[in-house]
This record gives C-alpha cells, structure tokens and sequence, in this order.
C-alpha cells in the first residue's frame, strides 16, 4: 500500500491535504507571466503570495475558493469534490472511451471487452461521495480512491489524476489571483462592469495565464486541467444558470472550443463525457448521438440541445404498477423515454405504430434482465395509451 499521510499511522487525516504541498509547487511554475502578475500584485500591496492560503475548515464543497482584499482562501471542502470528479473523468474516460473506441477500431464485436467494470462501479461510489459534499462535510472514507492511501495497483491511476487535479487547482487560483489583478475585489473595482462581465473576464485572464506557462510536455494535461475544473463547475448543480457567473456549459465553451483546433482532440470527448455524467446525475434528458463521427460532433449537438431545449416538449410519466421514472417527448409519430437503470441513463424509442419499444443511445453496460423488464413495463404504457401531463 501507498501511504502518503504525515502520520502514517493516523488514517483519519483528510487525504486531500497531503496536495497541499505540491499545489503550491505547481503554482509556483505555472508560467512566467502568473509569476509576474504575483510580484506586481505584492508590489502593489493587493496579494501577499503567502496569504494564498489553504483554510481547515469544515465547509460543504459549495464553499468554492474565495478572493478577498490581500488573500486567497481554499477550502477542503471544494477540493475533495474537485478530486473525485478529476478522479472520475479519467477513469470513465479511459475505461468507456478509449478502450471501447480500440475495440471498435479492431473491429471487435465485444465493444465492452477488456473494460475495468469494478473499476468503474468505484468511480461511481465515489462521484456518490463527491455529491454529498455538496450538502456538507463528510470524512473521506479511505477504502475509496484518494490520493493519501491507495494500493500499488492503483499508482498510475492515482498519479495521473493527481496531475489533473493539480493543474486544475492552477486554473482555479489563477482564476482568484485575476480577481485580484483587475480589481475586481477593491474599492477601485470598475462600477460600469457586473459581477458577470468581471467573471468573464476572470476566466479568460486565467486561462491566459495558464497558457503562458504550457509546453510540449505538459499541454495535455494543463488543458485537461483546466476543462475538468469547469467541468466539476458543471456538476455542482442541476441548472446550468450560473447566476452571477456565466452559464456552466458556457464557461466550458469559451475554453474549449477556442483553445482547440483538432476535432479530434480528447477533450471534447472529456466535455461529452462530463454532460453525460451530469444529465444521468440529475435526471436530465440529453441525446448522445453515438452514431456521429466525432466526439466534436456530439459536443456540438449537446450544445444544441441545451440552447434550444425550448423546441422539444417534456412531459413526465409513470409506468404503471412500476418503479421507473421516465422522461418523455414526442418526435412526430414516435417517442422517445429516457431513464437511468443501474445509475447509467437509457434511451427507449416508442413506436406507437408498431407497438414496439426498444433501447437506443445506449452504449453503457447494463443488466439485460432490467432492460428487457423495463421494455416489458413500457410496452404496458403504450398499449394503454398513458401520455404525462405536459410541461410547457
């Protein structure tokens, strides 16, 4: 076993903190021009670098980094979730993209063969302990990936996800520290801009700074980094509506599709993967087109979706003497349900003409027994003639 606590004897020391020291080792190299802006800043008397600090505090993951007149505070909190979700994307990245993609490349009929299933029921478990961080503390139980206590097994793993971690935490200090720079939280701040345009302006002045500092060598994973930081934005909420910040699916749009050229590139498969995790975490109905050519593609048509979900009517319905939840909508003659089984969201297409239903968009590994009994169930509704009550 790995052991990173200072006591290695004391298992019940928050394993998050055992980064603290190599956050601010990444950050002291994050590129020549955060450098700069840091020594200007403590010039200028705004930031003392030493006043970045990290806070003991036992706070709800909502409690996000906070920028104030001379300091930055990080909370446990914040950082916990944002390491499980980088621990998360990684995983389901790697086990449901690239490996099923090889499979489909070699033309193997087993589109599942040599997937790490245990390996994703953990990733689950853990995205489970992430979203209960979001309504208030929780110890880290260590029999779950972290990054303090782990098996030999699990060292590549756990390294990979600690760099994009720490990259990320880059991205979200960096973030702060702009807050700092334009003024944003001084007496001086420009009363013509809203708490929105000086967001925008965060973002942007950040991810500025962060590729400054990229090389050969370490852009991957700086750019990963930073997409999985807004991509945990994502999944702090059900809404996309960032209140004073701008939407979710927005922030990670400015990034990606302008710092990305190829269309082939991995993080749009990231930026799918992430809206899947998401619309299957709070229940929203998303069409993932399987069949496009490119995870860009797919991007693009969730975008779509989310920009016009005005043009498509929902309605809620009940199987009848089942459990299933199921979302709804008609496309011309036919429908199309949506459902999670197992925690993985299902599409079913209805065809009333036929009477036939059956699965579609799904590329998630799930018990045959379920789908079938959910089908059976659905194929009942359909004979009755059930519709749900509209939702304008």
């Amino acid at each position: 076993m790995k052991n990173f606590f200072s006591d290695p004897d004391n298992l019940n020391e928050n394993p998050i903190r055992v980064l603290r020291g190599n956050v601010y080792q990444e950050l002291s190299r994050l590129s020549p021009s955060f450098i700069a802006v840091l020594r200007k800043a403590a010039a200028e008397g705004k930031l003392d670098p030493s006043n970045i600090q990290f806070s003991d505090s036992e706070y709800p993951a909502t409690n996000g980094p906070a920028a104030g007149v001379g300091m930055v505070l990080l909370y446990d909190g914040f950082q916990m979730y944002l390491w499980c979700m980088c621990y998360c994307f990684v995983v389901y990245h790697s086990e449901m993209t690239v490996k099923r993609q090889a499979n489909r490349d070699e033309e193997n009929d087993d589109v599942m063969d040599g997937v790490d299933m245990e390996k994703l029921k953990t990733a689950m478990k853990l995205m489970e302990y992430a979203q209960s961080l979001l309504k208030g503390y929780h110890p880290w139980d260590i029999s779950l990936p972290n990054p303090a206590y782990y098996s030999d097994e699990m060292h590549d793993t756990i390294t990979k996800v600690n760099a994009v971690y720490l990259h990320a935490m880059n991205f979200v200090i960096a973030h702060e520290v702009a807050h700092i720079e334009l003024d944003h939280v001084t007496d001086n701040a420009a009363l013509d801009l809203t708490e929105l345009d000086m967001e925008i302006q965060a973002d942007a002045r950040s991810v500025e700074l962060i590729k400054d500092g990229m090389t050969t060598i370490n852009k991957d994973t700086a750019e990963l980094g930073v997409l999985a930081a807004l991509c945990t934005l994502l999944l702090m909420k059900s809404e996309l509506s960032g209140g004073g910040h701008p939407d979710s699916d927005d922030r990670i749009g400015a990034f990606i599709e302008h710092i990305i050229v190829d269309n082939h590139s991995h993080l749009w498969g990231i930026a799918v993967l992430a809206y899947r995790l998401w619309a299957d975490h709070y229940g929203h109905g998303i069409f993932f087109f399987q069949n496009l050519d490119s995870a860009k593609l797919i991007y693009d048509e969730i975008r779509k979706q989310l920009k016009e979900e005005t043009l498509v009517q929902y309605c809620e319905v009940i199987v009848p003497e089942g459990t299933y939840g199921v979302t709804c909508y008609d496309v011309g003659d036919r429908r199309q349900f949506y459902t999670k089984i197992d925690g993985f969201g299902v599409w079913f297409e209805a065809d009333q003409l036929r009477g036939t239903v059956k699965p579609i968009m799904n590329d998630q590994y799930i018990d045959p027994t379920k789908i079938s009994d959910f089908i059976t169930a659905l194929s009942g509704l359909i004979d009755n003639g059930s519709s749900g009550d509209q939702v304008q």
